[in-house]
């Protein structure tokens, strides 16, 4: 029997106790030739940097596996997702000298990237399922490391240090239950942007994402990274992860769907401003006058009506508020205060950077 069959064997024994093992089976069944195969890139890895090796991949969503063929550790992965691969492989060449920075909150974590892209430290990152994120980085950047976080620390410990990093928290925790509820009930599921700006809609067939100023999108429950993929949208078209979004469920999230359905994902989503001048409104309408508007809204056309739409779940979304969350909202002026701190670091990370790069 040839290695090639062998290795066929072996995956195809073992797909039903994981996934990539069937898919790279399958991979090898349909490109299989007199020539060998193509399709699957495989990698000799050291034996000693096999526990590296399965670290970096816990970091990384490559479809892959080990073999040991006659005590010589094979790494399979398909062709396809080579440039994954890629992105790990720098990292094993620091062989065991690696250290691991785990129990991060999100909110920290977002400063602890800035700070190590100003220092031009190399890192891989994961979030956890407790939400919290860990990196890898080299062990040579250990004492940068340490200055990153006491950098963070410092942020902490300021009044809009606190606030900013905690209030960042809150919205991330938030949406992704907004997103879970939406995502896994059967009930129609409107999340929008803080001010109401922009929206997703969910429901049986998928996900329709309208932007302010951007065509819409569809993902549909079929994309096999459907939930993925509206996280995403959630925490970043919708900016989830530093302002609290906004969700309706039922029969009111259906009417506030108006103009945002699969079929409308060509249309542009219009902007504030936009939508009341097409009304001929100057400013937000209150509840009361929403209602009395809904019920005219069959005499509009359809640019008035989604106008209308784009209105009413501006002025819903602003009408709901993130219990806890206002305690925790920067001012514009301890915002500027913070940002200027941030910058002060940043400018500090950078010159390190350079200071390295002469001595290199």
């Amino acid at each position: 029997m040839s290695s090639i069959d062998l290795i066929y064997r072996y995956l195809k024994a073992r797909e039903k106790i994981n996934d990539t093992y069937g898919a790279l089976a399958a991979i090898i069944e349909v490109n299989k030739d007199e020539n060998g195969i193509s399709g699957i890139e495989a990698v000799e890895i050291e034996k000693d940097d096999v526990d590296l090796a399965k670290k970096l991949l816990s970091y990384s969503d490559l479809s892959s596996c080990f073999l040991n063929v006659k005590d010589k550790y094979i790494l399979l992965y398909p062709q396809i997702e080579r440039e994954k691969y890629m992105e790990l492989q720098p990292f094993l060449a620091y062989g065991e000298e690696m250290i691991e920075y785990a129990g991060v909150t999100y909110s920290q974590a977002s400063e602890m990237k800035s700070f190590m892209d100003a220092a031009g430290v190399v890192y891989k990152s994961m979030t956890d399922n407790d939400n919290k994120v860990k990196f890898m980085v080299p062990q040579n950047s250990k004492e940068i490391m340490q200055k990153i976080a006491e950098a963070v620390n410092n942020e902490m410990e300021t009044e809009e240090g606190r606030k900013y990093l905690t209030a960042k928290n809150i919205c991330l925790v938030h949406a992704l239950n907004q997103a879970s509820k939406a995502i896994n009930g059967t009930a129609v599921a409107f999340i929008g942007r803080d001010g109401g700006t922009g929206g997703i809609i969910i429901d049986e067939e998928g996900a329709v994402i309208m932007p302010a100023k951007q065509h819409g999108r569809f993902i549909s429950r079929d994309d096999p990274k459907f939930e993925m993929k509206v996280i995403n949208a959630i925490l970043h078209d919708l900016n989830g992860v530093n302002t609290p979004v906004k969700s309706y469920f039922g029969d009111f999230a259906e009417i506030l769907s108006g103009g945002m359905k699969k079929q409308d994902v060509y249309k542009t989503g219009l902007t504030m401003n936009q939508a009341l001048d097409i009304l001929g409104l100057e400013e937000l309408p209150t509840i009361n006058d929403l209602d009395d508007m809904f019920n005219n809204v069959e005499s509009y056309n359809e640019k008035e009506s989604d106008a209308f739409f784009t209105v009413a779940r501006m002025v819903m979304c602003r009408e709901q508020k993130l219990e806890g969350f206002d305690e925790y909202k920067l001012s514009k002026s301890e915002r500027k205060k913070f940002d200027e701190m941030h910058q002060r670091y940043l400018d500090e990370f950078t010159k390190d950077k350079e200071a390295e790069h002469e001595r290199g």
